[in-house]
C-alpha cells in the first residue's frame, strides 16, 4: 500500500494518504532513566531513539520495521504506531575520553556516551542511565565516592552527592570556546580543587560551587587536561589545533601564568595527557591522526619531549595510563586495541586480547588499589582486567614466558572466528623442568634440553604446535595449526561456514602443554 509512509531523521514520523499529511510518532526525549534490565522496555511505546541511519523491513510482513539509531535498534511491528527497543544482550555502547572510576575498586565508575547521556557501572551487569544528551567527562572524588561530577556537550556540568542518584548543575563562568566534549579534573591532592577547560581555564576551590576565569594565550579550545599529583597548582592542558596551532600549555601557579610547552610535538590532537604520579616532572601525551608520531613523554615537565611511538602501529591513539607501581610500565588505546610498554616505549605490545579486533579505546583508567585497568570505547562497550605486573611481561629479548591460549573472540561467532595463543620461550613438562632448564647455560642445546625433559623444543626455542576444532561429540572437525613454531604470539582464524551451530572446542598443543577452550557457533 503506497499510501502509506514512514520518514525517519531525528524522529520517525508517518503518512497514510502518500505524503499529504505526516504524523510524528516517536519522541527520543521519552526514553527511561536508571537500570535498564537487558531485553526490557527502554521507554514507552512512542519511545524509539533518536538520529535514524538505517531500517530494513520484514518481507513476509510489511507492518514490521527496524530502525538503527544511535541508541541501537527498535522495532515496529504496527507501522509506525508503537516502538520497542531490542538491544538487550549488545556492547555497543560509544564512551567518550573522561571515563573515571574510584581508586580502590572497578565496581564504581561512570562515562559519558555518544548521544545516551552517561552511565554509571555498580557491579552489576546492567550499568545505569543518567544524566542526558551527549555524555561527556566524568570524576569521581576519590575522598568520597558520592560525590559524582558528569557533564554533557560544551561543558555543561553537574554534580550529584549521593553516588549519581540525584544532580545539581554547576554554574560555570565563561570557558571561552569549548569543544563539544570538554576537559576538566579534580586535583588528586585536593578534590574540591576543580579545573574545567575551553579556550580558557575555569578553577574552582570549593568543588564548583564558585569559578575563577584563567585567561590562557590561545583561542583554541582545550580537549585534554591532567593534574600534578603532588601540586594542585600544576596542570597540563592541550588544545585541539583548530586555528592551525598545537597549544600545550602548563601552569605550575594554578593558572595564574602559562607555559607553552609545544616545541617538538606534532601539530595533531592532543587527546589524553598522564602525569606520573611519583614524579610530577613526568609526563605523557598521546595523539590522534595518521602519518606522525602518537605517543610523547617528558621528564622535565614538558621542556624536551622524547618520541616513545616506537613500533605502535600509526593509528589515531586516544588514551594513556601510567602504572606508578611499576616505573615505565605505560598503556595507551588507540583505534584498534590496548597496547603496552614495560620499557619506557622502547617496544610494544598488544593487550587487548578479549576485545573485539578494532576496538576504538577512547580512555583508560587504572584502579589502583585493586591493580585493574579499565578500558572504555567508542562502540564496544567496556572491559576491565589486571594490570600487568613484572612476571607477566616479556623477557628482555621480547619472548613470552607464560603459555596462554586465549578465549576466541567473537564468540559466539558466524561463521568465522579468530583464536589468539602465546608459546613461551621455554615448553616443558612441568615448573620444577622449566626452572631447571632456565638456570642451565645450555638449555638452548637440544641435546641438553633432552635431558631436561623439554619435550619438543627446537635448539632455536621453536616447539611442534597444534590447534585441532573438535565438535560436542569429540571429533576432530579441522585442523588450523600443525607446525614447528617459536616463541611468540599467534593469531588464526577458524571459518565454520561448512559447519552446523553448536558448541565446539579448540585444543592446543605445544610440547608438553595442553590446553581446551569452548566457543559457540550460532548461525
Amino acid at each position: 500500500d503506497s499510501s502509506k509512509i514512514l520518514a525517519a531523521g531525528v524522529e520517525i514520523y508517518k503518512s497514510t494518504d502518500g505524503g499529504s499529511t505526516v504524523i510524528q510518532k516517536s519522541y527520543w526525549w521519552k526514553w527511561y532513566f536508571g537500570r535498564t534490565i537487558a531485553g526490557g522496555e527502554e521507554g514507552p511505546p512512542d519511545y524509539s531513539h533518536a538520529d535514524n541511519h538505517c531500517f530494513a523491513y520484514d518481507p513476509e510482513n510489511p507492518n514490521v520495521i527496524y530502525f538503527g539509531t544511535d541508541g541501537g535498534i527498535f522495532k515496529t511491528t504496527d507501522f509506525g504506531e508503537t516502538f520497542h527497543g531490542k538491544n538487550g544482550g549488545y556492547q555497543t555502547q560509544q564512551f567518550y575520553n573522561g571515563f573515571s572510576s574510584v581508586y580502590d575498586n572497578g565496581y564504581f565508575a561512570i562515562g559519558g556516551l555518544q548521544d545516551n547521556a552517561s552511565a554509571i557501572y555498580d557491579g552489576q551487569t546492567n550499568w545505569i542511565r543518567t544524566l542526558h544528551a551527549d555524555g561527556s567527562w566524568t570524576a569521581i572524588n576519590y575522598l568520597n565516592p558520592s560525590i559524582v561530577y558528569g557533564s554533557y556537550y560544551y561543558l555543561n556540568l553537574y554534580r550529584s552527592t549521593n553516588g549519581g542518584n540525584g544532580w545539581d548543575r554547576l554554574m560555570l563562568a565563561d570557558a571561552g570556546n569549548t569543544a563539544f566534549i570538554s576537559p576538566y579534573v579534580l586535583s588528586p591532592t585536593n578534590p574540591s580543587i576543580v579545573y574545567a577547560a575551553g579556550s580558557k581555564l575555569l578553577k574552582s576551590i570549593n568543588g564548583g560551587n564558585s569559578w575563577t576565569v584563567k585567561n590562557t594565550p590561545t583561542s583554541n579550545p582545550a580537549i585534554s587536561i591532567a593534574c600534578s599529583s603532588y601540586n594542585p597548582d600544576l596542570v597540563y592542558i592541550g588544545f585541539a589545533p583548530e586555528n592551525g596551532t598545537l597549544n600545550i600549555l602548563k601552569s605550575e601557579d594554578g593558572g595564574n601564568s602559562f607555559t607553552d610547552i609545544s616545541a617538538g610535538l606534532p601539530n595533531r590532537y592532543p587527546m589524553d595527557i598522564a602525569v606520573d604520579a611519583n614524579d610530577d616532572n613526568n609526563v605523557i601525551i598521546v595523539f590522534s591522526g595518521f602519518g606522525s608520531s602518537h605517543v610523547f613523554y617528558s621528564t622535565d615537565g614538558g621542556s624536551f619531549w622524547q618520541d616513545i611511538s616506537g613500533d605502535l602501529p600509526d593509528v589515531p591513539t586516544n588514551a594513556v595510563a601510567i602504572d606508578d607501581l611499576n616505573p615505565g610500565y605505560f598503556y595507551v588505546g588507540n583505534d584498534i586495541g590496548v597496547f603496552f610498554t614495560s620499557n619506557y616505549g622502547e617496544s610494544w605490545r598488544r593487550v587487548s586480547n578479549g576485545m573485539p579486533d578494532a576496538s576504538i579505546v577512547m580512555d583508560l583508567s587504572i584502579v589502583r588499589n585493586s591493580r585493574k585497568i579499565i578500558a572504555a570505547t567508542h562502540g564496544n562497550g567496556a572491559y576491565i582486567a589486571d594490570l600487568l605486573q613484572p612476571e607477566d611481561v616479556r623477557d628482555e629479548t621480547n619472548q613470552p614466558e607464560k603459555f596462554v591460549l586465549f578465549q576466541n573472540y567473537p564468540n559466539p561467532f558466524n561463521p568465522t572466528t579468530n583464536i589468539t595463543y602465546v608459546i613461551p620461550s621455554v615448553i616443558a613438562r612441568s615448573e620444577a623442568t622449566r626452572q631447571s632448564i632456565e638456570n642451565s647455560a645450555f638449555a638452548n642445546n637440544a641435546k641438553d634440553c633432552f635431558t631436561h625433559d623439554c619435550v619438543g623444543v627446537r635448539n632455536d626455542g621453536a616447539v611442534q604446535v597444534t590447534l585441532k576444532i573438535y565438535d560436542a561429540l569429540g571429533r576432530k572437525v579441522a585442523t588450523l595449526v600443525n607446525a614447528k613454531q617459536t616463541p611468540g604470539e599467534y593469531s588464526v582464524q577458524f571459518n565454520a561456514v561448512n559447519l552446523p551451530s553448536g558448541i565446539y572446542f579448540y585444543t592446543l598443543r605445544a610440547g608438553a602443554f595442553v590446553q581446551t577452550r569452548k566457543m559457540v557457533l550460532m548461525k
